[in-house]
């Protein structure tokens, strides 16, 4: 009888922390290799961090730090999927198992990280919150715009951080809210509404796309400034650990002078870190499952976080984005690399 108990006993314990470790490695790392891609959410409805060039190839932010995932994960630069998600539908294409990453125009809230299935992983960069104006001139101040609609994306931290903006600054607009942002910009061409709320990067895609038009502006106003962050699944520790040191790499190479013109010459030197991040040691690389030499072959091709930031968003990029809080700490930005020990 005793003996029954303690198998019974046994069975509770055991079985339901086998069945969440298989869960977890069903949607982990081996999961990805088994697909033979790993899959990135982007907001391929604008052009601002996902294009395709004229010979039909991805550019932009976001299929380029998928590539270096693929560099690290497979060796190889081409074993990754874009894959369409609207900015609010992030937690729910990663509870579902439609991607593993969401780069995109993704955020976070408390709530979200709690109740939900994904978690962030690593900023990428920082995002203004401002707005586009559809108006006949361009307008010397908000006064000119009171009582206009807004077309805004609902659900989303930037309903409130609007809503505390016209607080502070007493201003009457009215909020139109809408699933996506394709909807709220069609809304604004159509006349709806004479404003749109959303990130610097997507509405300076909007406006680039729209340059001809002599009705499209883009307001200096900030609403705010936020992170955007890489999202994967809480059950993927993995590849959580991946991408938080995926990106730490591209800007501890930035901060090492470490370009896409001296890589190929690069050992680290005595510098234990650097030995470590350039694969010269290559345990701390094994450990977590990936190509020792990733981060050569992905700064020769794209360079380090510098480089990919100014061809994709910054001054080589159509939108030419100042990098503001994406700079380093010591260039008068907030990012700063942790030590690959």
């Amino acid at each position: 009888m005793k003996l029954k108990y303690l198998l019974f006993i046994w069975g509770i314990l055991f079985f339901p922390w086998k069945d969440t470790q298989a869960q977890s490695m069903i949607s982990g790392l081996g999961s990805i290799r088994a697909n033979g891609v790993i899959r990135c959410g982007t907001n391929l409805s604008v052009n601002a961090l996902t294009r395709k060039s004229e010979f039909g190839y991805y550019e932009g932010i976001d299929p380029t730090l998928c590539s270096i995932l693929s560099l690290a994960i497979f060796g190889l630069p081409d074993n990754y999927k874009m894959i369409h998600i609207d900015d609010n539908q992030a937690d729910q294409a990663i509870a579902l198992g439609k991607i593993d990453v969401m780069f995109g125009n993704s955020y976070t809230t408390a709530s979200s990280e709690i109740d939900g299935y994904s978690t962030s992983a690593a900023t990428i960069y920082y995002d203004r919150l401002l707005m586009l104006a559809k108006t006949d001139k361009k307008p010397n101040s908000m006064l000119d715009l009171q009582n206009e609609n807004v077309c805004i994306v609902s659900k989303s931290p930037d309903q409130e951080n609007f809503a505390e903006y016209l607080r502070k600054y007493d201003l009457k607009l009215h909020q139109l809210k809408f699933a996506n942002f394709q909807s709220a910009k069609a809304s604004l061409l159509l006349n709806r509404c004479k404003l749109l709320v959303g990130n610097e990067t997507i509405l300076s895609a909007v406006a680039d796309e729209l340059k001809n038009r002599k009705d499209i502006f883009l307001l200096p106003e900030e609403i705010d400034y936020h992170p955007i962050y890489a999202l994967v699944s809480k059950n993927n520790a993995d590849l959580k650990t991946i991408v938080k040191w995926v990106i730490n790499a591209l800007i501890m190479a930035e901060e090492n002078n470490i370009t896409s013109k001296n890589i190929s010459i690069m050992t680290g030197d005595n510098n234990m870190s650097l030995r470590n991040l350039l694969g010269t040691n290559p345990q701390i690389w094994k450990k977590l499952h990936l190509q020792p030499d990733w981060l050569k072959k992905a700064i020769k091709q794209y360079g380090n976080y510098a480089e990919i930031y100014e061809k994709n968003l910054g001054k080589e990029s159509p939108f030419k984005l100042p990098r503001g809080k994406s700079n380093l700490i010591k260039n008068g930005g907030t990012f700063k690399s942790q030590a690959f020990l």
